[in-house]
């Protein structure tokens, strides 16, 4: 008598979903352009990328303005990984990154060879080449030494 486990069905499910970027859209936007956008509290001046949209000491909604992207790797992990909405399993970098003038970190994949990437690596904010399923994967951090 056969089992449950002998009769399998293969199936593919596809979901198409418009995602909103709401109060975030500038921020996606800078990314898909290869541009640093951040959040700046005009009570007292610190900014964050990846953005706050309200400064958590003082609640006041933040105002969005441009850095140059450039920063410095703190931390790297290379792995083996696919991205969300992706296929490809490829040995990649991804960083803890302090870009100038944020006072947060922000994540984000190194571009280039894994090996190269390490901490102090100086690196500036550009579009990796897409096309990509979220304006989230379509930045990535190039060696500026």
């Amino acid at each position: 008598m056969a089992s449950a486990e002998d009769h399998v069905v293969p199936l593919t499910l596809t979901l198409n979903y418009a995602h909103p970027l709401g109060a975030l859209a500038p921020y996606f936007r800078g990314l898909e352009d290869g541009r640093a956008v951040a959040a700046r509290c005009p009570a007292c001046g610190r900014t964050w990328f990846p953005p706050h949209r309200a400064c958590p000491d003082h609640g006041w909604t933040t105002d969005w303005v441009e850095l140059s992207g450039r920063g410095r790797v703190v931390s790297v992990t290379v792995a083996e990984s696919t991205l969300p909405f992706g296929t490809a399993r490829e040995r990649r970098a991804f960083a803890l990154i302090a870009l100038d003038g944020a006072v947060n970190l922000a994540f984000g994949r190194v571009a280039g060879d894994p090996a190269a990437a390490r901490a102090g690596l100086k690196v500036r904010l550009e579009r990796a080449p897409g096309p990509w399923p979220h304006p989230a994967q379509a930045a990535w951090f190039v060696a500026d030494e």
